[in-house]
């Protein structure tokens, strides 16, 4: 009897023990990821220095003021059509530091031979423009010609001015003040800039007509 009570003694500690034995590893599990995890230092937020944002700034307000304080595009438009194995090149541009506007059509000969292009009288090409629906002024390069003869492969130019102070003129004539205080420039007021509408008509087979939006300064 006593052997057996001896030996369940010695079975029940051992028993009591092995949670023992089990909750120390846990611990020491515990301890070894705790100090791991205090080691690691957590990573730092990137931050956009701030001296860079107001570099980008400035860049871009410089950017947008010389955009809308600088000279326009002399060239407004420049363009082409081909008709009848006639090549029609069609532009309008300003002379540099001037008010003078120049409205040409050059005529380019696509044919092998000479040829004889008909007009209705009215001019080679007109130009005229509009705010909106309204019409400003116009003008008629190669005015009165009936027909134009090319060589072979040849060209003949046609042109007209427009002078700047006439423009405005009509303008004002035709729309008031109130327009030109709508489009003065915000950092520039010495300068406005007017949205045209130019409508090319070349004066042959009925007429036949393209059109083009210019930003017509004022000064």
């Amino acid at each position: 009897m006593c052997l057996l009570l001896k030996k369940y003694r010695e079975e029940k500690i051992m028993t009591a023990r092995k949670p023992v034995e089990t909750s120390e590893k846990v611990e020491e599990f515990i301890e070894r990821a705790r100090s791991r995890f205090a080691k690691e230092t957590p990573e730092k937020k990137k931050r956009f220095p701030r001296f860079l944002i107001v570099v980008n700034t400035l860049v871009v307000l410089l950017v947008l003021y010389l955009y809308l304080t600088g000279d326009p595009t002399k060239t407004y438009f420049k363009s082409r059509m081909n008709m009848g194995g006639v090549q029609y090149n069609v532009s309008l541009t300003r002379e540099s530091g001037s008010g003078t506007f120049l409205f040409t059509v050059k005529l380019v000969s696509m044919r092998d031979a000479a040829v004889a292009v008909p007009f209705d009288g009215n001019g080679v090409g007109c130009l005229k423009l509009y705010y909106g629906e309204n019409e400003i002024t116009g003008r008629c390069a190669g005015k009165e010609l009936r027909e134009v003869v090319l060589q072979k492969n040849g060209t003949k130019t046609f042109a007209v001015f427009m002078r700047r102070n006439d423009i405005t003129a009509m303008l004002k004539k035709r729309e008031g003040e109130r327009l030109f205080r709508e489009h003065r420039r915000f950092f520039n007021p010495g300068k406005t800039l007017i949205p045209l509408r130019a409508v090319v008509t070349i004066n042959t087979g009925g007429g036949v007509s393209s059109e083009y939006t210019i930003k017509y300064e004022v000064e």
